[in-house]
């Protein structure tokens, strides 16, 4: 009687793995279930062939979905509903890990959300918080203290949304919390106005004291 192989080699790199599902991809059309090509090596293919012909693959993909979208809805529906907890699990990690590690992605994510109760919705990604990083030099638009860690950065409204402001990209700037807390919905003007006076009553008290 033969015996199955536990490990074998790659038809592509030639490296040995073992026979397991995580290194090859399982297919029914095997002799022992597995394709003969290791997940590595078909997963380098697959990027190459998908970015030499980017375009049809796109088009091609939104034309079976159009036609089979009740199909795909009710399949997405189902995974949903089977895998609810793993993907709380999944949701709860990669929130605690994009926060950490990559906060510009994570204020981006955040105010992509908060654009919905505007008429008008922009959708706002990590480069856009860079390039605001990079022109601001990594400090407050308001009183250049700078951003020690990046989570403590605010979105801010230099017209406020209550006054008519809009949520695009040229009325946002990133601020300290103190400023944009004390900032409120006052106009530039009004909060520099409103801070020069602030100064002023303050310097007149230490002069009496």
């Amino acid at each position: 009687m033969a015996t199955i192989p536990n490990e074998r080699a790659c038809n592509n790199c030639k490296q040995i793995f073992p026979i397991t599902a995580e290194y090859w991809q399982a297919i029914t059309n095997s002799s022992d279930g597995f394709r003969k090509t290791c997940l590595s090596c078909k997963s380098k293919r697959d990027r190459q062939r998908y970015e030499s012909n980017k375009k049809e693959t796109i088009a091609r993909a939104k034309e079976w979905y159009l036609s089979n979208k009740e199909v795909k809805q009710k399949y997405d529906s189902a995974y949903r509903i089977e895998n609810r907890e793993r993907r709380k699990e999944n949701n709860r990690k990669n929130y605690h890990r994009v926060r950490q590690t990559l906060p510009q992605r994570y204020k981006a994510k955040t105010l992509t959300f908060a654009t919905k109760r505007f008429k008008k919705s922009y959708k706002f990604i990590a480069k856009d918080f860079t390039r605001l990083l990079d022109r601001q030099r990594y400090c407050c638009y308001y009183c250049d203290a700078r951003f020690t860690n990046l989570l403590d950065m605010e979105v801010e409204h230099v017209m406020p949304a209550a006054r008519g402001g809009n949520n695009s990209k040229g009325n946002i700037v990133l601020a300290c919390r103190i400023c944009n807390r004390a900032k409120s919905i006052r106009t530039v003007m009004e909060f520099r106005l409103n801070k020069v006076k602030h100064n002023h009553l303050s310097q007149k008290k230490h002069r009496k004291s």
